[in-house]
C-alpha cells in the first residue's frame, strides 16, 4: 500500500493563487459586463426621456387639433343651417 503524502504547502499556496487569479479574472469580466449594461441603461434612459418629451409635445399638438376640429364642426353646422335657410326661401 502506498503511503499518502501530505500536500506540500507550496502546491497548496500555488493552487490558492491560481484560484484567486481565476476569481479575479472572472470578477473583472463580470465588472466589464456590468459596465456595459450600465452604459446601455444610460442610453435607454436618455431615449425614454426624449420620447417622453416628444409625447408631451405631441399631446399638446393633438389637443390643439381637437380644438380646431371642434371649431370646424361648429362652422360646418352654421354653414349647413345657413344653406338650409337659403334653400327654404
Amino acid at each position: 500500500m502506498k503511503k499518502l503524502r501530505k500536500p506540500v504547502k507550496n502546491s497548496e499556496s500555488r493552487r490558492t493563487n491560481v484560484l484567486l487569479e481565476k476569481l479575479a479574472a472572472d470578477f473583472r469580466t463580470f465588472g466589464e459586463g456590468l459596465t456595459s449594461v450600465n452604459q446601455g441603461l444610460d442610453r435607454l434612459a436618455k431615449d425614454v426621456e426624449s420620447l417622453s418629451d416628444w409625447a408631451g409635445k405631441f399631446s399638446l399638438e393633438l389637443q390643439a387639433l381637437r380644438t380646431d376640429v371642434n371649431e370646424v364642426k361648429k362652422d360646418l353646422k352654421d354653414v349647413k343651417d345657413h344653406l338650409a335657410m337659403v334653400e327654404a326661401r
